[in-house]
């Protein structure tokens, strides 16, 4: 053992590049090694509270970058009294508010087809971040060809439903049998295309997730595994897939949209996909919000928002019917 430790220390202090996460840049093997850094670069920083971000600012570090997105989602911060204390605040979100001109902005995109990207850039980013050269044929997708798989396409699910589950989480049956019917007339129509590891299925509520992962799974089988991550908003963060199917899930008398009508949940989602991103939803509900509504306003201003309904049923299988909104 004192070999192996020997050993550790000499490789840490030859590195010239050592990679940690921020908890266990705190390591005894770190601290023990007398390193010094000459500069610190703490990616996802907008995600990690204050004190987290110091660990690794002890050793010496005569610069200091952070990587980050404060219109992203904030650190998890279980306690509603720490975060009217601000301890959900990032290190990053400090340095924004109080120094903006250390900040810069990284004004280009190099993941989403550019009619993905347009409605993200203008309410989130006011407009400022622009696409990288070729950006519409490089994700340019062979589904396009189909007006119902456009590159930003809106389902609205009328008849939608949620359902609470002891009041902390939602599901809603429609919209997953109209996801599962949009994959099913995806992978029909496209036969040649290997929609493996290229869709993403994401929503804000673990009873919706759990939900979708086995109806598919009973559908599909396993293999689905290969094909589909499913996950929610926030487990999917810093992710991308060239598809992303999004079911908002709420979708009520009440109008209420809950954590949903988070703006930094909301930007998260709504900027994942590379090629195609599908909101499957209700738009009487999200329409309470005044974010939602504007995302439901461009797909009726870009013709890209279907009617769902619903015409026969053979052996459980649905069979959708996609009526486009026209002005």
């Amino acid at each position: 053992d004192a070999q192996r430790k020997m050993l550790k220390k000499m490789l840490i202090q030859r590195a010239h590049i050592i990679c940690a996460t921020l908890s266990s840049s705190g390591h005894e093997l770190l601290t023990a090694s007398r390193v010094r850094f000459e500069t610190v670069l703490i990616d996802e920083a907008s995600q990690c509270v204050e004190l987290s971000s110091l660990i690794p600012l002890q050793y010496d570090a005569r610069r200091c970058i952070l990587v980050g997105d404060a219109n992203q989602l904030p650190p998890t911060v279980l306690s509603a009294r720490a975060i009217q204390l601000n301890y959900a605040r990032s290190l990053f979100e400090r340095i924004q508010t109080m120094q903006p001109a250390s900040v810069d902005l990284l004004a280009v995109q190099y993941r989403m087809h550019p009619l993905i990207s347009r409605f993200p850039s203008h309410i989130f980013y006011q407009g400022q971040i622009k696409d990288g050269p070729g950006m519409a044929e490089r994700t340019q997708a062979p589904w396009h060809q189909s007006d119902l798989f456009a590159p930003f396409v809106f389902y609205n699910v009328a008849d939608g439903r949620e359902q609470s589950y002891g009041g902390r989480s939602f599901s809603n049956l429609r919209e997953i049998e109209v996801v599962i019917g949009l994959i099913d007339r995806l992978v029909s129509q496209f036969t040649k295309v290997d929609f493996a590891g290229r869709i993403g299925v994401i929503t804000p509520y673990k009873e919706q997730i759990r939900s979708l992962r086995l109806q598919c799974l009973r559908r599909y089988g396993e293999r689905i595994r290969e094909v589909i991550d499913f996950n929610t908003i926030d487990g999917f963060q810093g992710q991308e897939k060239d598809i992303i199917l999004f079911s908002c899930v709420r979708a009520s008398r009440h109008n209420r949209l809950g954590f949903l009508s988070d703006i930094r949940r909301m930007n998260v989602a709504l900027t994942r996909a590379r090629c195609s991103l599908f909101v499957v939803g209700n738009s009487e509900t999200l329409q309470a919000d005044n974010h939602w509504r504007s995302l439901v306003d461009e797909a009726r201003t870009r013709q890209c928002i279907y009617e769902v309904t619903w015409m026969a049923a053979i052996q459980t299988i649905h069979i959708m019917s996609f009526i486009r909104y026209r002005l």
